[in-house]
């Protein structure tokens, strides 16, 4: 596939298109208003995309329809090709990418439990795991400055790795899951339904991490989750009842943090079987499908 310049503000929505199971879905790459632009790659089970912070490859799990267990491939957007990442039995997903592109962490359950894991994105060498104990732990974002794994723990506390230092980590919120820190590192979003239903909330990621709290702000009005920052840090993505794709303004300066009016971009439907929706940087990306070409929403 000879290398494209993609057009910006495009975003990826996986779709069942009628298949009977999530093992032959597509997906397909949308523009910001939902227009349909084209796919690659070919149908598969796949979930939990992660684009690179280049934007020039897509980590996602794929099930191996011999074993059902998923490993992680990873795309090469400009190329068209694709490469397995992982290659034990067990459950291999969530992969996240370090800020310099270099190193992937996952969740995998290789030693029974849901644990943490990293590998070089090269290929070279084993993976290594970043945290033993005896809780499930499921891998959520890579801060902006590379030096904590936010993660989700058994009984679902969200907390941050550090990846120097002692390793001890850092409870951050308790209830809250789908956590994505700001590029800028000064903003967390995340997902709560301490009120009954699902929103998106946001604190200040510095007080967190010092265990302090300047108060939450609610991004989202009417149910809402998976949320995503746009590269610049002044808008949130996330996904609304009716699988609406939202989009809401953010102004910040010192503790402040100003929300416009969330907007839905469109509408797009997702059958049940399309397990666990989730966006990727600056694009959107369902559950199962074709992975798809991912450049923009700068």
């Amino acid at each position: 596939m000879p290398h494209t310049r993609w057009p910006r503000k495009t975003l990826l929505s996986g779709k069942r298109n009628g298949a009977k199971s999530a093992e032959k879905a597509k997906d397909t790459r949308l523009d910001r208003a939902g227009r349909r632009l084209s796919t690659v790659g070919e149908p598969a089970d796949y979930s939990n995309p992660a684009l690179s912070p280049d934007e020039k490859r897509l980590a996602i799990s794929r099930v191996d329809p011999h074993l059902k267990t998923r490993d992680i491939w990873i795309f090469d957007l400009d190329r068209g090709m694709s490469s397995r990442f992982t290659f034990d039995r067990a459950e291999d997903t969530n992969p996240i990418w370090s800020p310099d592109g270099k190193r992937i962490a996952f969740t995998s359950t290789r030693k029974g439990q849901r644990g943490l894991y990293v590998k070089d994105t090269s290929g070279s060498g084993d993976e290594q795991v970043l945290l033993k104990s005896n809780e499930a732990k499921n891998a959520e974002n890579w801060s902006p400055d590379g030096r904590h794994i936010l993660f989700v723990g058994g009984s679902r506390p969200l907390m941050a790795l550090p990846l120097e230092g002692s390793g001890k980590p850092l409870p951050l919120l308790t209830g809250s899951y789908q956590a994505k820190v700001s590029p800028d590192g000064r903003w967390l979003a995340y997902c709560s339904n301490e009120s009954g239903r699902l929103e998106v909330y946001a604190q200040s990621f510095p007080e967190l991490q010092a265990g302090r709290s300047t108060g939450k702000r609610q991004v989202s009005t009417a149910g809402g989750g998976y949320p995503q920052w746009r590269r610049d840090s002044q808008e949130v993505f996330y996904l609304a009842s009716e699988n609406k794709l939202m989009a809401v303004s953010v102004k910040t300066g010192g503790n402040a943090f100003e929300t416009g009016i969330p907007k839905a971009l469109f509408e797009e439907r997702v059958e049940a079987a399309v397990r666990n929706p989730h966006f990727v940087p600056r694009t959107l990306a369902r559950r199962a499908g074709t992975p798809t070409d991912t450049r923009g929403w700068h």
